[in-house]
């Protein structure tokens, strides 16, 4: 026989069918005690002495292999295709932010109607962005208020087929795109004025195209700025009339409008149409130089040189406020002024041909009124 239950006092004694296991108590084996790492040696390999004066307990081979530790090549790679983009950034966020600048100060333009600032704060915005799709709408906006022909049909041509998004500016593109079909002559009056040379009876036949078509904008502004000066200027006067009551805002039938009344000396009818223009543009160069030659007119041309270098200063290139400026100076007895003026703007055609008037009133050939 076996030992007895008694005879293992410090043990317990499971049976499960014939296997007996004994599970001897903790004390009589005292726990393994983790060993102490020592300060003084190197915490990677716990072998070297480490390395005084350094913040990381290291030995100097464990320190050298740190600090030599290979990186790998997709890292640099990386590394480096980061730095790129922010270099890239750091070159391209000024741009965007005058870039940005340009184009908020664009819309405040053309928000209080002063269109030739808007065209050439868009300018600058498409040197630096040339395909930006709000900056083509809003050129296109300040283009038309302007009669920059050329800059509009290029603002028209390239936003074909281009897609706005809803609640966008795309019913007022739509309507001036409509409405700028009137800056330029039908195919019947093309063919009628495209002939070449012009038949003798020109004039007749143009005047009777506007009779037959009294409300087409294009063609009855048009004959009254050609023929103005052969014509009755009462019948060119209520043509005009008539075509602005079906079409207001048609910018080329007031402008012909300001010279009929001014050559009537209906002096304050003329400076109601000089308004009209400047409240659908506060820069418009016509108007404040028509305004001048009104003052002129009048015999106050001091007044006149003033308001004509107001014109001027709005747009340089403008050949009608160039050529007001001139005959101000003519009338005011400022021949060094005037010969300097027409010397200056001989060599550009678009003003030259302007000043032919200005020369002939200087000869006596015509009178200014």
């Amino acid at each position: 026989m076996g030992p007895g239950k008694d005879s293992l006092p410090h043990s317990i004694r499971l049976a499960n069918n014939h296997k007996i296991a004994y599970f001897v108590p903790m004390e009589t084996y005292p726990p393994e005690q983790p060993p102490q790492n020592d300060s003084s040696l190197c915490r990677n390999c716990n072998t070297n002495p480490i390395v005084e004066g350094f913040p990381n307990p290291l030995c100097e081979s464990c320190r050298n292999k740190f600090i030599h530790f290979p990186i790998p090549v997709w890292v640099k790679g990386f590394g480096a295709g980061v730095l790129i983009l922010v270099v890239i950034g750091l070159i391209s966020f000024p741009k965007q932010i005058i870039t940005g600048i340009h184009m908020k100060r664009a819309e405040a333009a053309i928000a209080e109607k002063r269109y030739l600032t808007a065209e050439n704060e868009l300018r600058k915005v498409m040197v630096a962005a040339p395909e930006m799709k709000n900056a083509k709408s809003q050129m296109l906006i300040a283009s038309f208020y302007t009669m920059d022909l050329p800059t509009l049909v290029a603002m028209v041509n390239g936003l074909k087929g281009v897609s706005f998004e809803e609640g966008s500016n795309i019913n007022t593109l739509n309507g001036l795109v409509a409405d700028a079909g009137n800056f330029f002559p039908s195919d019947s009056l093309n063919r009628l004025l495209s002939q070449n040379p012009a038949p003798p009876g020109i004039q007749d036949s143009f005047r009777l195209y506007v009779i037959q078509h009294p409300y087409e904008p294009y063609a009855v502004s048009g004959y009254v700025s050609m023929f103005s000066e052969k014509e009755r200027l009462s019948w060119c006067d209520s043509i005009l009339h008539e075509m602005l009551n079906a079409a207001p805002g048609y910018m080329p039938g007031i402008m012909a409008a300001v010279s009929i009344a001014r050559m009537q000396r209906r002096y304050d009818s003329a400076l109601n149409y000089c308004q009209q223009l400047l409240s659908i543009n506060k820069e418009f160069p016509y108007a404040i130089a028509s305004e001048a030659r009104i003052s002129m007119a009048r015999g106050k041309f001091s007044e006149g040189i003033e308001l004509a270098k107001k014109a001027c200063a709005l747009d340089a290139t403008d050949g009608f406020s160039e050529a007001t400026l001139a005959l101000g100076y003519h009338l005011n007895h400022q021949s060094a002024e005037r010969d300097q003026l027409i010397k200056r703007t001989s060599s550009d055609s678009s003003i030259s041909s302007y000043m032919e008037f200005v020369k002939q009133v200087m000869d006596g050939k015509e009178k200014f009124n």
